[in-house]
Order: structure tokens, then C-alpha cells, then sequence
């Protein structure tokens, strides 16, 4: 008969539904025993014959429910590993929360021979849903094992590369965002005929939150003293630049241009 799983007592499962209600459950401990299967797991109260109890247990939540982990005491004595029990603090007291029993695939656990003897660590996992705040009594700080803590630092470096990976990510869009230069041309007929004076420009890709460098520009090949001061006349009426989802929005507030205006728009 081999390890089947914890199974939830008929106590447990009364402390289940009213941790689902009152929002807490607190674990007490592990127990250890190595009595021989009882006939129903569901109903028994306790272990058949427990030999120890480990209450100081490290806790991890998990969102599926959680895992608690122990280390079995040194004893003066050996055992069988046969039974497992988790109990919970409910309002009557202690009581068994979950069960099992691997029967005749019991362990022996060595601990009075000077050649030989074995540790221990214990990890189970508890899987229930709608517990808001799940806690141990005596909550431990267990050292971690070099197979523990391996594990660990490679979720560590894993988690580390992928966000590593996501900024570079991100940089790279705000580099080639910067990049980016197109050009525009205000047209002066396009404004509102009363003030302030407003144009639409739609841009596809641009956002509300962007915030383009804006440059304004001579068309190629202009020279004339009297062209470049109209442009430059012209360019003085823009006092504001709006982005917004898809298009812009230009604004002048005190006199709308009389030539059109080419700006350059850098980084969307």
C-alpha cells in the first residue's frame, strides 16, 4: 500500500468550511505515526499510534492553497513511517484535518545506530480554495536544503532573465520610437475660421500619451529674405500641439497663420 494522498477527515472538512467562511484557517502541525491503515480514513480522529508531532512548520501560500514543510526531530528510538496526519486549530480544540496511511510500504526511519541514520524533511501540499488567510501556530524559518535552494535560484535567474529581457524589451521600443521622424504639413486653409483657431491632423499610429519633439522647418529651396519671414510669421501663430488617440490637434490662439507650416515630429 503506497502514499494515496492526504485524505480530508470528516473534521477537517468541517474546519475547511468554516475557515471558507470566516476567512482564516490555522495549521497545528504534522504528526507521525506508524499504525496500520484504519478501515476509514474520513472518520478517523487520530493517528492509530503516532509517535511525534512536529509543530514548527514554514509556511507557503500558494493559489491553489498551500505548502507547509518540517523536519523530523532526532529521537532515541527507531520507527516505522506509516502514518501522516495535518491537524488545524478549529474552535473545539485541535483536530486531524487530513490523513494517510502507505501501509505495508512503510519507511523505517534509523535514528539509534551510530552508523546509520536518516533525516528528514516532510513538504505537503494542501490544495483548497476560498481561505483569504492561511497561517501555521508556530511558524518556523527551516535552513534550505542545497536541492531547495538550487531550485530556487534558477526560478531566481529565471525570473531575473525574463524581466532583463522585458526592459530590453521595452528599451528597445522607446529607442526605435525616438527614432522615429516624420514630417507634416499645417495647411493654413484648414483652420476654424473663428478663434481659437484649431486644425485636426489624424496620425494612425500616434497616442494621447505620446509627447513628440517638434521642429518646425523651411521647404526645400527657399531662400527669399521675404518668403522665409512670411514661413517664419506663419510658424510664430502655432502656440500649441495637442496628441491624441489617432490625430493632433493645432492651436493658435491669437492669429491663424497665412501660409501653410511644415513641422518635422520626432519620436512617434
Amino acid at each position: 500500500m503506497a502514499w494515496n494522498g492526504l485524505t480530508l477527515t470528516t473534521s477537517g472538512r468541517r474546519a475547511l468550511s468554516k475557515a471558507q467562511v470566516d476567512g482564516g484557517l490555522k495549521i497545528h502541525s504534522i504528526v507521525i505515526g506508524d499504525g496500520n491503515p484504519p478501515a476509514n480514513f474520513n472518520a478517523i480522529e487520530r493517528l492509530v499510534n503516532q509517535r511525534f508531532e512536529i509543530t514548527e512548520l514554514a509556511i507557503e501560500v500558494t493559489d491553489t492553497g498551500c505548502v507547509i514543510t518540517g523536519d523530523f526531530p532526532k529521537l532515541n528510538y527507531d520507527y516505522y513511517f506509516r502514518e501522516l496526519g495535518v491537524t488545524a486549530e478549529t474552535a473545539e480544540g485541535v483536530k486531524l484535518y487530513a490523513y494517510d496511511n502507505c501501509g505495508a510500504d512503510a519507511e523505517f526511519i534509523v535514528n539509534t545506530s551510530t552508523i546509520e541514520s536518516t533525516s528528514k524533511r516532510i513538504r505537503i501540499e494542501l490544495v483548497f480554495s476560498n481561505v483569504a488567510n492561511v497561517t501555521v501556530s508556530n511558524p518556523s524559518t527551516l535552513y534550505v536544503s542545497y536541492e531547495d535552494l538550487d531550485s530556487k535560484v534558477e526560478t531566481l535567474k529565471t525570473n531575473v532573465y525574463a524581466d532583463f529581457e522585458a526592459a530590453m524589451n521595452d528599451l528597445r521600443a522607446v529607442v526605435n520610437d525616438s527614432n522615429k521622424i516624420r514630417n507634416l504639413t499645417i495647411r493654413a486653409t484648414n483652420f476654424t475660421t473663428q478663434g481659437p483657431y484649431t486644425q485636426r491632423i489624424n496620425i494612425t499610429d500616434i497616442k494621447h500619451t505620446d509627447r513628440p519633439e517638434i521642429y518646425f522647418m523651411l521647404p526645400d529651396g527657399v531662400t527669399n529674405k521675404a518668403r522665409v519671414k512670411a514661413l517664419k510669421s506663419a510658424m510664430d501663430c502655432i502656440d500649441r500641439i495637442d496628441t491624441y488617440d489617432g490625430y493632433i490637434v493645432v492651436s493658435c490662439f491669437i492669429k491663424r497663420p497665412a501660409e501653410d507650416v511644415l513641422i518635422l515630429m520626432k519620436g512617434v
